[in-house]
């Protein structure tokens, strides 16, 4: 306990399943390529097993997946432990508004309120993009730059290449592309296409360097021939400070075709009120 948190020993706590590519690729084998300890949960994910296995093994590295870190910073146990020693904090696996980036910073205060942020998928082995430290700073809502060794394009109908900055489909090509979906070519044939570029099924753009992405492509909200991605309004809403989380989803209307249906978690002893937050987006 009276070591400082820079001079611990690395070691990684892992919550996801060894089934999956985060528990499997991310955690062991990037853990043993360097030597590294790693703490493992068993079962479902627990927030209070989180902090309790943090505090005792002296955690400093926790790559937390989808609403984990809020489910952990929201627990009414938190202060009561010591998670002094995380400097390494890392989110994937779902979009993380700059509103959470901020709240997983000032919770885990051993990160000098800095983190990181990745993007790739399972038929990439995980490789993808990488966002960390002043560069997430500078552009918070950006999944990162690509990794070396790999291609990454914006990409239109017949696979087209799209100029920096226009929306369509995010594509891979490299070595840690898959060679294909166990004994299903058909599946296989629809995801790669000529050229081996893996279409991700995920909608985003470039900016430069850095690539934004907007929604999956199943959840593209089309109002009015008008493309809203769901992400973009949900960590809007998700800087309101009465939101606790936001999802966004398009709902069938008669005369758009589809129109926005926000679900909303508010924090305790708040109650939202609707005119105040259309003003709250529309400012946006």
């Amino acid at each position: 306990k009276s070591m400082t948190s820079s001079s611990l020993p690395n070691c990684g706590l892992f919550s996801a399943p060894l089934f999956h590519l985060s528990g499997l690729f991310t955690g062991v084998i990037t853990s043993l390529a360097v030597g590294m300890k790693t703490v493992w949960t068993l079962g479902r994910f627990e927030p209070e097993k989180i902090l309790q296995l943090i505090e005792a093994e002296r955690v400093t590295t926790w790559p937390s997946l989808g609403s984990m870190a809020a489910r952990v910073l929201d627990h009414p146990r938190f202060d009561q432990y010591d998670v002094s020693s995380v400097t390494r904090l890392g989110s994937g696996g779902a979009p993380t508004s700059a509103a959470t980036q901020q709240r997983m910073t000032s919770g885990f205060k051993g990160t000098g309120g800095r983190m990181a942020l990745g993007y790739g998928l399972t038929e990439s082995a995980g490789v993808g993009t990488h966002n960390w430290g002043e560069l997430l700073e500078t552009h918070p809502n950006s999944v990162g730059r690509v990794f070396p060794g790999i291609e990454m394009s914006i990409r239109g109908d017949n696979n087209q290449p799209l100029a920096n900055g226009e929306q369509g489909e995010i594509c891979i090509r490299g070595s840690c592309v898959m060679l294909g979906y166990w004994r299903n070519p058909q599946a296989t044939e629809k995801a790669i296409a000529p050229g081996r570029w893996l279409h991700t099924g995920d909608i985003g753009h470039f900016e430069g360097e850095f690539l934004y992405i907007n929604s999956r492509a199943r959840d593209l909200i089309l109002r009015n021939a008008e493309n809203i991605y769901p992400v973009e309004i949900e960590h809007c809403l998700e800087l309101h400070p009465e939101i606790i989380e936001a999802a966004v989803l398009g709902v069938p209307h008669p005369e758009m075709g589809q129109e926005v249906k926000a679900i909303i978690v508010v924090a305790e002893g708040c109650s939202a009120d609707i005119g105040i937050l259309h003003t709250f987006c529309s400012e946006r």
